[in-house]
């Protein structure tokens, strides 16, 4: 009793955890809510990962036998894990052939998107527009609610417009993301979006987008982002000489940065602010916030010039100025020369990153070099042994047609060609026999099946169920079977089992019988019968096979088996 109930507990659990991952019958947009959440999930989990979290969904969709659920699954764990090197890149492409010949706009759509990610990180922006636009042209009129995907989307191709500097183009696809309802364009975004206008000179829209940042990271009370968009707003407002409002705006973001920000933030807009009276010809109030600002950085580490060299030098030459205006030349003269060592040192250290740079470009040409030099080697080792191969081919053949001409063997050896036929001949009927033998039985267990259905009567529908099972549960090929089938087999196709065992020794049992019944064209459901198991298992075994072998697709398998 305790063990049936444990059986059904956890019959009951997996029916649950299989309810929950299958997705094969809800609509695409419930599907694409439910892989939203997924993605929501591993951003927030810093211990979670895209095949962990994907893999249950994926496996269900293949019991249901979804292939375009199944793709659209694969593409999001792609997209989830936020990098594309080549075997990724090339898994897309696999996705993106299927999707077109299938006519899966959904998921051809999703793939382009993903496709694009690759060439962000490879710098390749034209390839990477490409994508992005190749994706629109199909998501463009459907309804957000359908696609919940649009916004996300559409602002991706602003972004990569505004990295080409094509503002105006850039400005459009952020108003077109704009547009749409239950926007998920925060702080981060808005203020990508007034960067875009300010670089246009379009500074009016600059400071409205900048406002509405703002005011967005104020009610999310982030603190770090109110300080970014509003240096970049004042930034705006010194452009337009405006350096009154440039100072309001500097004291309301000190009051926030001296409660929530570090002392680095702190420094920096007590410097701005001392810049400001210097632009308002305000030298007092002027030197006061440039000395509070180098008070602070100085109260940050020791040195601190050398971590902050840019910020350092502006602070020294502007602060010199200022002291020198005020008379105060000892001290002004100090702070000049201190400002003339750190913009050295910042030439040596720029020199530096360059020369850096450089190395690395040569080390990655000297890569390059050494793959197309080893793939050259690798090319000629092959053809040197295809060669080889030819010229032992070649001699075997001759070595056997002389030793055959001398002995005066034609006769017996014809013979022996003709009864090699007679076997082949026979060994094929027998393959035919069987085959003929398991479509008759599919075919009659299909009219039980037909006829069970006819019937009203319970007890007849018992009988027949019956009857069906355990014809379901027997198994055609008993050991005994297998081993003279697989004599006829080798007959049939000599050397074909051999092949495969070389080429794949760590195939098991269940994947040679696999191949060998497919070899013969059998269907999944006359192999099922064959081998006494489900048609599931028989495709979990396909399944894992692909895998195990390396290959992509159903496709690759196939003609594997037809051409071994």
């Amino acid at each position: 009793m305790v063990r049936l109930l444990s059986v059904f507990v956890f019959l009951f659990f997996s029916a649950e955890i299989y309810a929950q991952t299958d997705l094969a019958k809800k609509t695409f947009p419930e599907q694409c809510r439910v892989i939203d959440s997924l993605q929501r999930h591993l951003k927030t989990d810093n211990s979670a990962n895209a095949p962990e979290l994907f893999q249950p969904y994926i496996d269900a969709a293949i019991v249901s036998g979804d292939d375009e659920l199944q793709c659209l699954l694969e593409v999001e764990k792609l997209r989830a894990l936020g990098h594309t090197p080549n075997y990724e890149r090339n898994a897309l492409l696999t996705i993106i052939s299927k999707s077109k010949k299938q006519d899966w706009k959904e998921v051809l759509a999703i793939a382009y998107q993903s496709l694009s990610g690759h060439y962000i990180a490879n710098h390749q922006a034209a390839e990477e527009l490409k994508y992005l636009l190749l994706a629109y042209d199909i998501y463009k009129d459907w309804d957000y609610e359908y696609f919940i995907h649009k916004q996300e989307f559409i602002y991706n191709i602003a972004i990569a417009y505004f990295r080409a500097d094509e503002l105006e183009t850039a400005n459009k696809y952020f108003n077109m993301a704009l547009a749409i309802p239950d926007s998920f364009i925060g702080a981060s975004q808005l203020n990508t979006i007034a960067l875009s206008y300010t670089n246009a000179k379009n500074l009016d829209s600059a400071l409205y987008f900048y406002d509405l940042a703002y005011n967005f990271a104020k009610d999310h009370k982030l603190y770090r982002w109110q300080n970014i968009i509003a240096g970049n707003a004042i930034g705006v407002f010194i452009i337009r000489e405006q350096y009154d409002t440039s100072l309001a705006l500097s004291f309301k973001i000190l009051d926030i940065a001296e409660n929530n920000l570090g002392k680095k933030i702190q420094a920096n807009l007590l410097s701005t602010i001392g810049f400001l009276y210097l632009k308002k010809n305000d030298l007092i109030k002027s030197e006061q916030y440039f000395d509070s600002a180098l008070l602070r950085y100085r109260s940050m580490k020791e040195n601190w010039y050398y971590s902050e060299m840019i910020a350092a030098e502006k602070l020294y030459r502007r602060l010199g100025e200022v002291k020198a205006d005020l008379g105060k030349y000892k001290i002004a003269y100090k702070y000049t020369d201190t400002a003339k060592l750190i913009r050295d040192s910042l030439s040596i250290k720029v020199s530096a990153v360059k020369l850096k740079e450089i190395e690395k470009d040569y080390a990655r040409s000297k890569l390059v070099t050494a793959q197309q030099l080893l793939e050259l080697e690798q090319k000629n080792a092959l053809l040197q042994r295809n060669l080889l191969i030819t010229i032992v081919i070649v001699g075997g053949l001759l070595a056997t047609l002389i030793i055959g001409f001398y002995r005066k063997r034609k006769d017996l050896l014809e013979k022996e060609k003709n009864v090699a036929k007679y076997d082949l001949k026979a060994s094929q009927d027998k393959l035919a026999v069987f085959t003929n033998t398991i479509q008759e039985k599919n075919k009659l267990l299909e009219g039980l099946e037909k006829k069970l259905t006819s019937y009203e009567s319970d007890e007849k529908t018992v009988e027949y169920a019956e009857t069906i099972s355990e014809m379901q549960g027997s198994t055609i090929l008993t050991d005994d079977d297998w081993i003279d089938f697989r004599k006829n087999f080798d007959k049939a196709h000599p050397g074909y089992l051999s092949r495969l065992q070389k080429n794949h020794p760590t195939l098991s049992q269940a994947e040679l019988r696999y191949i060998v019944l497919a070899k013969i064209n059998l269907s999944t459901k006359e192999m099922a019968s064959v081998l006494g198991v489900t048609a599931g298992s028989v495709r979990t075994t396909k399944s894992r096979l692909i895998k195990k072998i390396g290959f992509e697709n159903e496709d690759e398998l196939k003609e594997l088996i037809d051409n071994l």
